[in-house]
């Protein structure tokens, strides 16, 4: 046969599932076969036995197909070879025959076993062709040591450190594609030096970054954050801090928790939520962005207990009623001025005394009064008084109960409201005329703006079977008792609004109640520092 290839091995990819594996160079028996499998990310190579890893087809002279028992993985490669001995097993006898078939197979043979040697010096170092080297000498390698030319015919075997005084600077430079450094906390700190950044974005492959905490840092003018080794800082003291120092670069950014009270500070150098000074409290925290080198936003303001803060001064943070007596403590440190609303209870209504073929008609209670204030430094605590609504005349020909007055705060911060007075009771009669009168309304004082809660309606008879009592007087939120026709007690005043209590009306032998008044009701806005 012709030999018309000039390959002698070939290489295939496992995928998991082919095990038929064509090889495209002739050989003769299964035996001039060489089968390896070989791990492609580590190198391992295992020599694969014929029928126990794999059986063959073809061959005598043609090419032939790799049968494997178990189909290599994804990751794996077969290499196929031919490898024969280095013999000839042809004997020509003198004045025999001259077989052309005998001829030809040991002819092939030989050039099965060149390009053998061909594939061997093809994967082999061969110095250039230009070279006038000969018998040049290479040793056997050695663990952990590289290889180096000893004289120009002679290589050895030498350490990395039996280098460094004549061809390798060590620790390796970083323009060399070292790290410039013996540990490898020196490495890390080197190749993160200014003058050294990532020239393309970090991918991590999926995992986290662990970020370090850094060196505790103190507060006051030009407090610098950016020279401790961690991204979060703890920042002491309570000095005001009214910059940053220098950031190493724009864009930089730190996460910052507050280890003591301080005030930062809005200035020309540094950027707070609102324009305003704000003034943190231990365990809040606040990330700090270098919008240039020298100019900073502060952002990420949040209380310890996790309350996020919006803006600077004067944004509303809570309100607080009461509708019971009792002590404002602010809802957060955060708290600076505060508005209060004081509105005092309300007055009852009159009760009406009744007698057969006559009415009567009580006065209403009067309204509580009203007084607000914006208090700019309230103090840690402030006493709340919450005035009770007065009782309804009871039976009969009965004034009501003045309601009680409202107050917040001692001293400075005192103002105050009066309760409206209890409505006049109504005393039976036959004749049109006017009944109870009503009870004035209460009033605001010492706020910024004060006022007058309404007054009581008085009662109105119309001869002896009809009559209207007077109604409750209104507060600033309404909530006066409505009026009575007729026969009927007193109505309520709606709870805490400071109204007062309507009369009573009777047409009948039936005495009957003036309606309460209503407690007050206290309100304090508090707003931020």
């Amino acid at each position: 046969m012709t030999v018309s290839t000039t390959t002698a091995r070939n290489v295939k990819t496992g995928n998991g599932v082919t095990t038929s594996f064509p090889f495209d160079f002739a050989f003769e028996a299964d035996g001039d076969l060489v089968v390896t499998l070989v791990v492609t990310a580590t190198g391992v190579e295992t020599l694969q036995t014929l029928t126990t890893d794999y059986t063959t087809t073809g061959g005598s002279g043609a090419t032939g197909t790799i049968e494997m028992i178990v189909a290599p993985a994804t990751g794996e490669e077969l290499v196929i070879e031919r490898n024969l001995a280095y013999t000839q097993g042809v004997d020509y006898q003198p004045n025999d025959p001259f077989p052309a078939e005998v001829n030809e197979t040991a002819l092939d043979r030989l050039t099965f076993l060149v390009q053998q040697v061909l594939d061997f010096t093809q994967r082999s170092i061969k110095l250039k062709k230009t070279t006038t080297l000969t018998d040049v000498v290479i040793p056997d390698p050695e663990i952990d040591k590289i290889l180096v030319g000893k004289t120009t015919t002679e290589f050895e075997n030498k350490l990395v450190s039996d280098l460094a005084s004549t061809v390798i600077t060590l620790p390796v430079p970083i323009a060399q594609g070292g790290t410039n450094a013996t540990t490898a906390v020196a490495a890390r700190t080197n190749l993160a030096a200014a003058g050294n950044p990532l020239t393309a974005a970090l991918d991590t492959g999926g995992n986290a970054i662990d970020e370090s905490e850094g060196t505790n840092v103190a507060s006051g003018s030009s407090t610098n954050i950016w020279v401790t080794n961690g991204n979060t800082v703890h920042v002491t003291g309570t000095g005001t801090i009214d910059d940053f120092a220098t950031a190493p670069r724009v864009g930089a950014l730190r996460r910052c928790i507050a280890d003591g009270a301080f005030t930062l500070a809005d200035s020309a150098t540094i950027i707070v939520p609102g324009n305003a000074n704000f003034t943190v409290a231990v365990d809040d925290s606040f990330w700090v962005f270098a919008e240039t080198t020298t100019t900073f936003r502060v952002f990420g303001l949040q209380r310890a207990d996790g309350t996020p803060v919006a803006g600077g001064a004067g944004r509303l943070l809570s309100v607080q009623v009461f509708t019971t007596s009792g002590t404002w403590t602010p809802t957060t440190s955060d708290v600076g001025p505060i508005v209060v609303e004081v509105i005092a209870g309300g007055g009852g209504g009159g009760g009406g005394d009744g007698v057969a073929a006559e009415n009567s008609a009580a006065g209403g209670g009067g309204a509580g009064g009203y007084s607000t204030e914006r208090i700019g430094a309230p103090g840690a605590t402030e006493t709340v008084t919450v005035g009770t609504g007065g009782a309804g005349g009871a039976a009969g020909n009965n004034a009501g109960v003045a309601g009680l007055t409202s107050s917040f705060g001692s001293g400075p911060a005192d103002l105050t409201a009066t309760g409206g007075a209890g409505g006049a009771g109504g005393s039976s009669t036959a004749t049109d005329t006017t009944g109870g009168t009503g009870g004035a309304g209460g009033a605001g004082a010492d706020g910024d703006v004060n006022g007058t809660g309404g007054d009581g309606g008085g009662g109105i008879h119309f001869g002896g079977g009809t009559g209207f009592s007077g109604a409750g007087g209104d507060s600033i939120l309404g909530g006066g008792g409505a009026q009575v026709a007729n026969a009927g007690v007193g109505e309520a005043a709606t709870a805490n609004t400071g109204g007062g209590g309507s009369g009573a009306a009777t047409n009948d032998a039936t005495d009957r109640v003036g309606g309460n008044g209503a407690a007050g009701l206290v309100v304090v806005w508090e707003y931020s520092k």
